[in-house]
């Protein structure tokens, strides 16, 4: 949902919001990603879906994983999965043409949350292998290689919560057959987990970002140009005194006028 405010002629409010709901379920021991991946590389001829006794079919020896697609799907238990996550945001766009033409202000606050719980029930019955059969009967040889387990049950949540500030300034404006600009810009970014942080004070604490970046442009008839930028960003991932660091950089361009090129054609 977005609203957009007319405070008054060179002042505009935004409010945007969105978010979302999701819940999934899956087959116990194969999400759906792992179980479209048994179906392709599964070989339908390799075993049964199950053998002729009711016995549920291994198709690998040494790995319980290695289920015929229909095992996987329906003798495993299940889980579920909810999602949810919100994201907002407030924007103020003042035009200040009524101090100097070109002169801009955008602010904006964000504010965003994102939230997961899942439970899973898991069960796995008797595997077996087919080795043949009996010369004397006929019957196959069944041998058991991994043995049933009744369901058990675990869940789970994670959750985080972040908040943005982002500050433009920007003047633009031509005289004559100069065209200059300035812009600047100032970013601030904070990340937090709000689930299952534990006992260790760590968890708990944000995860920060700041940066404050410039841009100088100017161009004489559409032919020459000069343009310099630089960010100045940090983050508290680093040590103190090592945060912050400074990135210029500079560029000058210049075109032939079209005259001279249609000359050379």
């Amino acid at each position: 949902m977005n609203v957009d405010i007319d405070i008054t002629k060179s002042t505009l409010l935004k409010l945007g919001i969105a978010g979302s709901l999701a819940k999934r379920n899956s087959p116990g021991l194969a999400d759906n990603e792992m179980l479209w991946g048994m179906l392709f590389g599964y070989n339908p001829i390799a075993t049964p879906v199950y053998y002729s006794n009711g016995y549920a079919p291994i198709s690998h020896r040494d790995n319980v994983n290695k289920l015929n697609p229909w095992v996987a799907s329906t003798q495993t238990g299940y889980n579920e999965d909810w999602q949810n996550n919100v994201q907002t945001n407030v924007t103020l766009e003042q035009n200040f043409d009524f101090i100097t033409k070109g002169l801009k202000f955008v602010g904006r606050f964000g504010y965003d949350t994102d939230n997961s719980n899942w439970i899973n029930r898991h069960r796995q019955p008797d595997l077996y292998k087919a080795n043949g059969r009996r010369q004397e009967t006929g019957e196959i040889i069944y041998e058991k290689m991994f043995s049933a387990y009744d369901m058990t049950q675990s869940s789970g949540s994670s959750g985080k919560r972040r908040e943005f500030l982002d500050l433009l300034l920007s003047w633009e404006r031509a005289f004559g057959n100069h065209h200059g600009g300035v812009t600047f810009r100032y970013t601030q970014d904070s990340e937090k987990r709000t689930v299952d942080i534990g006992t260790d004070i760590k968890n708990g604490v944000s995860k920060r970002n700041q940066g404050l970046a410039g841009r100088f442009t100017y161009n004489w008839n559409y032919r020459y140009f000069v343009d310099f930028n630089f960010g100045y960003t940090g983050s508290e991932n680093f040590a103190p005194g090592n945060q912050f660091g400074f990135f210029p950089a500079f560029l000058l361009h210049g075109t032939l006028p079209k005259s001279h090129l249609l000359r050379i054609t």
